[in-house]
């Protein structure tokens, strides 16, 4: 469940910057 926690501060975004947001974090 870390994604949820790396989508915590980004949760204001949508679901696709979101999902950018996460793939360039790992």
């Amino acid at each position: 469940m870390a994604k949820i926690k790396v989508a915590n501060p980004v949760v204001e975004l949508d679901g696709d910057e979101m999902t950018r947001i996460i793939w360039h974090s790992i």
